[in-house]
């Protein structure tokens, strides 16, 4: 016999909770629908409904919505709750007939404690003699426009009180310039930008350093290929070009709107230019994503031949599929270190979709792993192709601490000081290994972190070879460079938690 339960629990906002019962003997799982509702055994529902308060039984209800059905009875029932929402159950334990019932919080096991998007918001700022309001754009006097032009708007704003609207419609690039009353040092400091386009147009975002002799170094990153369009997107830049910059002694700056393929018309609004203080030493991070079997059969190895550990995103609707790791091959890379991160359940795109479409592509996914003894890397997920909108990076954060795009397609480094944590760019160099090498260059002369990313290892068919594989780990180990997995890479940014 079945019954039907009523959780009578809200948000603050009246939404209804979404409740998970857990019966680890069976491994079955027992869920309340958004709407509250969900259907047990009779006994089952005897012991929640006696015990717990904001559980009672009810007639079906007209539109249950789904819901899990389990005729089972046994002995340990796990509540497990949304954080925060039924404080009062946490660590309650109820003795019943033929069960023991105890609350816990969700917190520790699926979602995170950090507000990251928050706590990062403030980190960097102006620096020397630039005062605020020319960062903040505010006072757009201080700027002088080399190319298009600059007005102010307040309709569109990131912080403060206005933006700068940059226009170049017969152009395909845009530059403005803020001189300093005297040279600067920048050693080991990133540039971080916010731009927000209303054109579905590729745009490649730079900010350059220019030094008193007029060499330069130019930091970059790529608009709207990735994030949805007319959204604003914050950029957390590394360097792209090396002109020989004397960074103790930068005189101007430059912010560079350019369209990726050589089109004229850019319309980009900009704010909250800051500089933030980066690390003392080169940082590489190696992630795989979708748990392809031939990065256990050919990457792992590598690994293993030079000691560096990596991270892999595992898509945990295709584990065990033809070409996809088992979950014991899986297990194996946590064992040897590595991080096994969050790629969702199913190759889905998450723009477009509501917080809570969000979810049930990260949550499960995330149970899922915890299921299989993953511990390493769970409070990091990678975005399917790199895609996200606002509310996906807004329904991101209840999971995890950093995210990963593919923004810099073209080749890049990035800060390794983040404003902007989860949207952190990674490069896809495929089998350029030239490149790869330049970049390395770029991570280890100005101390920024690089992401590479790849799918498939092993032949021609594949994005790398197993031997230009090789021949990448054995570039990164002859530099002075560190090489982390990402939830340690996360870690080293724990001083702004």
């Amino acid at each position: 016999m079945t019954t039907w339960l009523e959780s009578s629990n809200t948000l603050q906002d009246g939404t209804p909770v979404s409740r998970r019962i857990k019966i680890p003997e069976i491994s079955e799982e027992v869920w309340f629908t958004d709407n509250a509702y969900a259907e047990v055994s009779d006994d089952v529902a005897d012991i929640l409904a006696n015990n717990i308060g904001s559980i009672s039984k009810v007639s079906e209800p007209t539109d249950p919505g789904t819901y899990y059905n389990d005729d089972n009875a046994n002995t340990t029932i796990e509540i497990i709750v949304e954080d925060g929402t039924f404080d009062a159950l946490t660590a309650e334990s109820v003795d019943a007939d033929t069960a023991t019932i105890t609350a816990t919080d969700t917190t520790g096991e699926l979602q995170t404690q950090r507000d990251v998007e928050s706590w990062y918001s403030t980190r960097g700022g102006p620096v020397a003699t630039m005062p605020p309001a020319a960062s903040l754009f505010e006072d757009l006097s201080e700027w002088y426009v080399s190319v298009g032009s600059l007005s102010a708007s307040t309709n569109n704003v990131y912080r403060g009180s206005q933006s700068g609207h940059l226009t170049s419609p017969d152009s395909d690039t845009a530059v403005i310039r803020y001189t300093f009353s005297s040279a600067v040092d920048l050693t080991n400091i990133n540039p971080s930008i916010s731009a927000r386009s209303p054109v579905d147009k590729l745009l490649r975002v730079e900010v350059r350093y220019r030094d008193s002799n007029g060499n330069t170094v130019t930091h970059r990153n790529l608009y709207a290929q990735k994030n949805a369009v007319g959204e604003w997107a914050r950029h957390d830049l590394g360097v792209s070009n090396d002109g020989g910059v004397d960074l103790t002694a930068v005189s101007e700056v430059d912010v560079r709107i350019i369209t990726n393929d050589g089109s004229n018309g850019i319309d980009v609004y900009l704010d909250d230019l800051r500089f933030v203080e980066g690390l003392d030493k080169g940082i590489v991070i190696l992630t795989y994503d979708d748990g392809r079997s031939s990065v256990y059969e050919n990457a792992l190895p590598n690994h293993e031949k030079y000691g560096l550990p990596g991270g892999i995103g595992v898509m945990t609707g295709s584990v065990g599929d033809s070409g996809y790791m088992t979950w014991d091959q899986i297990g194996e890379f946590e064992a040897a270190g590595w991080d096994v991160n969050n790629h969702q359940v199913t190759n889905t795109d998450l723009t477009g979709m509501t917080e809570s479409e969000v979810d049930e592509q990260l949550r499960p996914a995330k149970r899922e792993l915890i299921e299989n003894g993953v511990t390493n890397g769970l409070d990091v997920v990678y975005y399917r192709g790199g895609n996200y909108d606002t509310t996906a990076v807004e329904a991101t954060e209840k999971h995890a601490d950093l995210a990963f795009t593919t923004g810099s397609k073209s080749s890049a480094v990035t800060s390794p000081a983040p404003t902007s944590p989860l949207t952190m760019n990674r490069w896809f160099p495929r089998s350029d290994t030239a490149g790869v090498s330049t970049m390395l260059d770029y991570a280890e002369t100005y101390n920024d972190l690089l992401v590479l990313g790849w799918h498939t290892v092993g032949t021609t068919d594949d994005e790398i070879t197993t031997a230009d594989h090789d021949s990448v780990l054995s570039d990164i180990v002859s530099r002075n460079l560190t090489v982390l997995t990402p939830s340690q890479f996360a870690a080293t940014q724990s001083n702004h938690w």
